[in-house]
């Protein structure tokens, strides 16, 4: 019984260690928590970001606006 004893005396402080380590960790829960919370944003960021004008209309719009700046000029250029 004396070395029963005698081996709880030496685990308790690594026992007391571990316990005061324990609230630093997140639980299961918690992190499903954070996975859902992340899970949610990345789909509201996704639905905002389809929102976008697309690459092609972006170019087609500089098109356009080149072709007026373009078209400017010229009439300029016959008016002088």
């Amino acid at each position: 019984m004396r070395e029963v004893k005698a081996i709880l005396a030496q685990i308790l402080p690594m026992i007391i260690r571990i316990d005061a380590t324990l609230p630093h960790l997140a639980t299961k829960a918690e992190l499903a928590q954070v996975r859902s919370d992340l899970t949610s944003e990345i789909a509201q960021v996704r639905s905002e970001l389809a929102d976008k004008p697309g690459k092609a209309y972006l170019w087609a719009m500089l098109a356009v606006l080149l072709a007026a700046y373009a078209a400017g000029l010229a009439a300029v250029a016959l008016i002088h």
